[in-house]
């Protein structure tokens, strides 16, 4: 028997719109550890793209733009002007987040990773795309980001991505997802 609710999550999986109720206001600063979203790239089937904050003005993240095939720093404002719709989540811990960034400098900036969009987040050695280079710097801070995994005829359950899944980048904007996950969606003001 079809699950609705497996049903509504992935569906929000893959074609979540961002909705102004979801914001939470702060008059704060960036932090180290913000995942930044974007819906204004699609790339082979992939909506979206993010990338994780390793300073108050900089955003690591790693992209198929031309000129860069490898993990990049870019300003906050620099992204802004590249992808024009953007939304922020932070995670509840701090600690956390400061660790997953500092995580994704050592294990991404300055390699030569190539991008390619590939199953099983855990394997990032030779390749890796901008939802997975930041699901695992937080897999690798303590935090698994898990998704909802349903087969339409069993109720379904939260699951870290495994060999056969994919993280998305509307992964990180799902509110079902970023509650789920310890995260809370913030706007700069």
């Amino acid at each position: 028997m079809l699950n609705p609710m497996a049903h509504s999550l992935n569906k929000l999986r893959i074609n979540y719109d961002f909705k102004k109720e979801d914001i939470i206001k702060t008059k704060k600063e960036y932090k180290k550890g913000d995942i930044i979203i974007t819906k204004s790239v699609s790339f082979n089937g992939f909506l979206g793209h993010v990338g994780i904050f390793v300073s108050p003005t900089h955003i690591l993240h790693t992209s198929r733009w031309i000129g860069y095939p490898f993990p990049k720093l870019i300003t906050i404002d620099s992204f802004r002007k590249r992808y024009k719709k953007n939304i922020v989540i932070r995670p509840e811990s701090p600690q956390i987040g400061e660790e997953a960034a500092d995580i994704a400098l050592e294990h991404f900036y300055d390699k030569n990773i190539g991008y390619k969009i590939s199953r099983n987040p855990k394997l990032t050695k030779n390749s890796t795309y901008c939802s997975e280079l930041v699901w695992y710097a937080y897999y690798k801070a303590g935090l698994e980001f898990k998704i909802f995994n349903s087969n339409y005829f069993k109720d379904g359950s939260w699951v870290s991505p495994g060999p056969k899944d994919f993280i998305y980048p509307y992964d990180f904007a799902n509110p079902i997802y970023v509650k789920y996950n310890g995260f809370s969606f913030v706007h700069i003001t």
